[in-house]
């Protein structure tokens, strides 16, 4: 799969084993050719890009009559006024330092470690561009 970032930069699977490329696809947008959001997977055996949702092709529409969706677009809104003109949203991705099991020949974890995550942006704002969010 090749999955393109909003540096204008492409990437395979193969570049997930490289410091270098992942720390570039840890600090972009990554969409595949559907434009559907992927995210690096950094999996000891397994390194692959993981789809984790699309961009809506339409605008969503609240309910009228369900209060819970103006309070998250108020909410938002507030969040996007308050950061300016830098804002992304990020998804925590596991990091992984697992071996293999030397009587299963599967990934296994190290007794006693705790899991890490890194942020991948699924959104960011560019620079120069303004907000406009309306209310139903």
């Amino acid at each position: 799969m090749i999955a393109r970032g909003e540096n204008s930069k492409s990437y395979t699977e193969l570049d997930i084993a490289k410091a270098k490329e992942l720390a570039e696809m840890r600090s972009t947008v990554l969409r595949n050719e559907p434009q559907q959001i992927v995210v690096p997977v950094n999996h000891p055996t397994s390194k692959h890009f993981r789809v984790i949702g699309s961009a809506p092709a339409e605008r969503l529409l609240g309910d009228a009559h369900d209060s819970t969706h103006n309070k998250c677009i108020i909410y938002l809104k507030r969040m996007l006024e308050k950061a300016g003109d830098v804002f992304q949203i990020v998804t925590l991705v596991p990091t992984f330092s697992a071996y293999i099991h030397p009587k299963s020949g599967r990934v296994a974890a190290k007794k006693n470690e705790k899991k890490r995550y890194d942020f991948q942006p699924i959104f960011k704002s560019r620079a120069g561009r303004a907000w406009r969010i309306g209310l139903e």
